[in-house]
């Protein structure tokens, strides 16, 4: 579990596939490196990862064709700029909102206007996404807790401050770039319910006031 909260961007150095998904090579300061183990979770970009392989300087992490295909993995290459967060520990500050790291699709940035000292960024987003967002709410976007600022039928809004434009790879992003969205997970659980709640829903009674007005009640 992550929180959105964005402590290091890393550079990808190689990719190699293997059967059945892609070897992803991540270059890191030493500071971070220092701080994983082989086996835990990473957020790269939103998605969750396993450390497989250290050195002082990078990073090795596997992907499987599943995740490559219902990414952004699929579009990255040598030299491409990512967002990169340590699982959360027992006792960490829940700096953003709760992550899992497993991306429900993937966005297109469509538009960067500047906002005073900061900018505003609007996505456009496959339907189940928007479903799962309110205005106000929380959303993962390449792994950044955000909040959403503007709703539309086919699209969504997110300010952003300058020190998470600098700290983060969205300072680098451009109009027609490919995103990881992942919503909130309690949005999630809300419209499951609301779901089931409908599903088992009782017809309505035919017994009506104007039933019992008809034959003589």
């Amino acid at each position: 579990m992550f929180t959105g909260i964005i402590e290091t961007t890393g550079k990808v150095k190689k990719l190699s596939d293997f059967p059945g998904g892609k070897h992803v090579c991540i270059t890191v300061p030493e500071s971070f490196v220092g701080q994983i183990h082989k086996g835990d979770s990473v957020s790269i970009n939103g998605i969750c990862l396993t450390a497989a392989i250290l050195n002082d300087s990078a990073i090795t992490f596997d992907a499987v064709e599943e995740t490559v295909s219902r990414t952004s993995l699929k579009t990255w290459s040598a030299g491409a700029v990512v967002n990169m967060e340590r699982s959360l520990r027992a006792g960490d500050p829940m700096g953003g909102h709760i992550v899992s790291g497993h991306v429900d699709g993937t966005g297109i940035l469509a538009k960067i206007n500047k906002l005073g000292d900061g900018f505003v960024l609007e996505f456009s987003a496959p339907e189940n996404c928007l479903d799962e967002m309110i205005f106000k709410g929380s959303v993962a976007v390449d792994g950044i807790s955000l909040t959403i600022m503007r709703l539309t039928e086919k699209t969504f809004s997110i300010a952003v401050i300058p020190h998470t434009w600098s700290h983060t790879n969205l300072h680098l992003k451009r109009e027609g770039d490919m995103v990881n969205i992942e919503t909130d997970v309690i949005a999630k659980y809300v419209k499951k319910y609301i779901a089931g709640m409908a599903r088992d829903a009782k017809p309505a009674s035919k017994i009506t006031p104007e039933f019992l007005k008809e034959y003589g009640f």
